[in-house]
This record gives C-alpha cells, sequence and structure tokens, in this order.
C-alpha cells in the first residue's frame, strides 16, 4: 500500500512539474512577443483634415511604434477604380517622400503633405478610395507590410463648427498690426516741424 502511494505522489509531482514547465515556455515566449513588442516599428498612413480649411486634406505617414522603421516604401491601388481616383494616387506619387520612400522614421516621427483639395469636384473626389501599402524593416532586418484604405467618403458630411482658436488669435495679430500701422501713420501720433523745439 505505502508503494501505490508513493508511485501516485511521484506521478503527481511529475505531472506538475511538466505543467510547470509548459507554462514557463508559454510565458517565455509571451515575454519574447511582448519585448519584440516594445522594439518593433509600426507604420500608420492616413488622411487628415487640416485645420485652417476643412476641405484641404493632408497624407500622414507616423510611426507609432516603439522601434525605427528602416527603409519604408509606399505602393497603392484604387479601390474605386475611376478616372478621380487614378488622378489622386498621381498627385499622391508626386509627393517625393511617397515615391522616393523614407529611409528613416524614429518612433514618433511623422512625415506629412497636402494631398488635395476636396472642395474641387467634390461629388467625385468624396466616392474615391484607394489601398496604400507600406512596407518598411526593423534594426534587426525583420520585413513589414501593412495595409490601409483611404477612403474619401468618410469625409461626407463633415461639419466645423466655429472658428479655430489659432485662426482668431491670427486675425486678432493682423487687425491690432494695422491698427499699430494706422496709429503709427496718423498726422495726429507726428509732431511737425513747427512744434519742435
Amino acid at each position: 500500500m505505502s508503494e501505490s502511494v508513493g508511485l501516485l505522489f511521484s506521478a503527481i509531482v511529475t505531472f506538475s512539474t511538466l505543467v510547470g514547465s509548459g507554462l514557463a515556455v508559454l510565458l517565455l515566449r509571451e515575454t519574447r512577443k511582448m519585448r519584440q513588442a516594445q522594439t518593433d516599428p509600426k507604420i500608420d498612413v492616413s488622411y487628415e483634415v487640416r485645420e485652417e480649411f476643412i476641405a484641404h486634406v493632408d497624407v500622414v505617414v507616423r510611426n507609432i511604434g516603439l522601434g525605427g522603421a528602416y527603409d519604408v516604401r509606399f505602393e497603392a491601388a484604387p479601390v474605386t477604380d475611376d478616372h478621380e481616383t487614378r488622378a489622386l494616387l498621381a498627385e499622391l506619387f508626386q509627393i517625393n517622400f511617397v515615391r522616393s520612400g523614407l529611409r528613416y522614421l524614429s518612433p514618433g516621427q511623422q512625415a506629412r503633405s497636402f494631398l488635395t483639395n476636396v472642395s474641387e469636384d467634390y461629388r467625385r473626389k468624396l466616392n474615391c478610395a484607394f489601398k496604400i501599402t507600406v512596407s518598411y524593416r526593423n534594426d534587426k532586418g525583420r520585413d513589414f507590410d501593412d495595409d490601409y484604405c483611404i477612403d474619401f467618403s468618410e469625409l461626407i458630411g463633415l461639419r466645423r463648427v466655429g472658428e479655430p482658436p489659432l485662426h482668431k488669435m491670427a486675425k486678432s495679430l493682423e487687425a491690432l498690426q494695422q491698427d499699430v500701422h494706422l496709429l503709427a501713420g496718423s498726422p495726429r501720433t507726428r509732431r511737425s516741424p513747427a512744434t519742435r523745439s
């Protein structure tokens, strides 16, 4: 009977050791993945509406990862295959960093450029959509590929209420500058040669 209890106890210990080893391997894999995620780049490609004019749209490329991105390259293909989408893609590839790529994009760094004015032929432009594929590598030479869809139909119905604060400040400064010029040029503020003594 004591031999049976000893065998049972040995089996339980062996099983517990195997389960513990398996959990340790899983934990090690997860730790590696987390460490890799903390050092890998992640390139995000999107569009942004400019603050100064709601119809002006920029293309924005950001490294939202925690590692540097090397040899960043872009390819694009129309989703809505029409003349306006192809014209937008031609505009996109006139931007040098899109056409030639970026040698390096550090964590948090971005590259942005004006893409188009959607108020020009807006009915067609707001129906345009295209896919951008961005390829890059990390500092260890591992390759990454990400796909993004730029769909201008998301801008339909977009409205801005009020005026952006920076615009108000700029207008106020311009008005102040004009007032100063008027005061500086006003005959009442200058002393005539007869009154000088």
